[in-house]
């Protein structure tokens, strides 16, 4: 019989404490999961430009009181996780903490960009946002050039998937905006 061994995990305001007396650096691509430091993909030049595109075409459909565009900054996620998602749309500065991250009442939408790190994606972060109750969460695949998206958040899962290609329209359910998946890929 093999030994268990018992596991400590790392809670966020560890990991705050870690990143404050420089045990993490604030610059290294690493990101809290399930009270585990996970390293994060490195981003490719594709992934960058998809990004890029993403956060101009909300820049130009969003109306500024409607939500607070995030890139790449950390979701608190209590107890255990704070993920650094590509994009989050959450609630507007006026409408929110700004003495902690955003929690998940705070968002709309996050969105990841993803060729190599799919799995993990849909693995790992989908049923991590779905059980934090993120209303809505879209997988943009580079390799397919197609959005997953999903909402209504139910367990570890969402109720409603939809595969969107470059043709069709995005819509973000939960602040009722259509955008054209076109512009996000080439």
């Amino acid at each position: 019989m093999t030994p268990q061994l018992k596991q400590r995990l790392i809670s966020v305001a560890d990991y705050a404490k870690m990143t404050a007396s420089g045990i993490l650096a604030e610059h290294e691509r690493i990101e809290l999961i399930d009270g585990k430091i996970f390293q994060m993909s490195p981003i490719d030049p594709q992934h960058a430009l998809i990004i890029n595109r993403i956060a101009k075409l909300l820049f130009t459909h969003l109306d500024e009181n409607q939500a607070d565009i995030s890139i790449q900054n950390p979701i608190q996620i209590p107890q255990f996780s704070q993920p650094e998602p590509d994009i989050a749309l959450i609630k507007t500065e006026q409408n929110r903490n700004t003495e902690q991250h955003p929690q998940p009442s705070d968002v709309f939408l996050i969105i990841e960009v993803a060729n190599t790190s799919y799995k993990v994606e849909k693995e790992i972060k989908l049923p991590l946002y779905a059980k934090a109750g993120i209303p809505e969460y879209w997988i943009v695949r580079t390799d397919k050039q197609e959005i997953e998206t999903y909402h209504s958040p139910a367990e570890n899962d969402y109720e409603a998937k939809e595969l969107i290609r470059p043709e069709d329209t995005l819509t973000i359910q939960s602040l009722h905006i259509q955008l054209p998946a076109s512009k996000v890929f080439f």
